[in-house]
């Protein structure tokens, strides 16, 4: 239900939401420009309705002067996103891709400033006092033209965006809710192997679990194996360096260019024995992932004991 206001014989400055309502104006929807908090606390708005030099009432939804109380504005079910602690219906079906004021869109922006991520929508005022951080923001007709998603709400005017954006003129924008999953939050603390603090995060993790996206077990279930210990069975290039007639490292690259590592084994020698050797595993880029050193024990001649430390 909406807060549609008509005036009586003047303008009526509202002063506290920085707004005037111009004479004549009939069922000006205050519900689309002030979230339910700034109208109930509005001094201005609650005195011109009392002393009836604004009138609410548009045939469908009336509040008499002598019955108007601002704390009742919370309890009317207005048509603004003013709770966040509440998920709306379409908010809920939103996949990014339902706007938060249907028929609204698109508004005319005033400029976009690629050094602070800054959009500016004068005429968007009200807009911004009910953006919310992660909503989606798709701007067409300038250079900036492209998706966005909300990192912050300066002021009544202007926010910023996650992504870098040009700078620009012109154009126009329009709001959509974001990704329902985002907002429902989960308590992962039962679970053993996924994580996430809300839906979106914990159906990422269940998909690498399962691994959908490639053959074979997923690396969830590699890391519970002793990975260190399996041959190499991907196209590779060796590469063993010497101190006299010791070997000292064994490095297998991606390719004879030697781009990435895959891995690594270190050897160290205490005459003619090898008295460490660790063996460094890499991820697909190159960072090292985990190594494991093995000490070795002698006996005269022979092995009597490996001691082996996991890092």
């Amino acid at each position: 239900m909406a807060l549609r206001v008509s005036t009586v014989s003047a303008d009526v400055f509202l002063q506290d939401l920085g707004t005037t309502v111009v004479h004549p104006t009939s069922y000006r929807d205050l519900s689309l420009e002030f979230t339910a908090v700034e109208l109930r606390d509005s001094v201005t708005l609650t005195t011109a309705i009392q002393n009836g030099t604004l009138i609410v009432d548009d045939g469908t939804f009336s509040i008499a002067a002598t019955d108007y109380d601002s704390d009742e504005v919370l309890l009317q079910q207005l048509n603004i996103r003013g709770d966040t602690k509440y998920i709306s219906n379409d908010e809920l079906r939103s996949i990014g891709d339902i706007a938060i004021q249907p028929g609204v869109f698109p508004l005319p922006i005033n400029s976009t400033a690629q050094s602070t991520r800054n959009v500016y929508c004068v005429g968007g005022k009200w807009i911004t006092w009910n953006l919310e951080v992660e909503d989606i923001i798709v701007i067409t007709g300038n250079a900036a033209a492209g998706t966005y998603t909300v990192e912050s709400v300066t002021d009544q005017q202007n926010f910023i965006v996650k992504e870098s954006i040009l700078n620009s003129t012109g154009g126009s924008l329009t709001v959509y809710n974001q990704k329902a999953t985002t907002r429902i939050g989960v308590d992962d603390t039962p679970y053993s192997h996924v994580t996430g603090t809300n839906l979106d995060e914990i159906l990422i993790s269940i998909d690498d679990l399962i691994g959908t996206t490639a053959s074979g077990i997923n690396s969830i279930e590699h890391r519970s194996l002793d990975q260190l210990v399996h041959l190499i069975a991907e196209t590779s290039y060796e590469e063993v360096t010497y101190s006299g007639i010791h070997p000292i490292s064994d490095i297998i690259w991606t390719d004879v260019g030697k781009t990435v590592k895959i891995r690594e084994e270190q050897y160290i020698w205490s005459g003619n024995h090898i008295n460490t050797l660790t063996a460094i595993q890499y991820n697909v880029s190159g960072v090292e992932v985990e190594r494991i050193v093995e000490t070795y024990t002698y006996a005269g001649s022979k092995v009597t004991s490996i001691a082996r430390s996991l890092t």
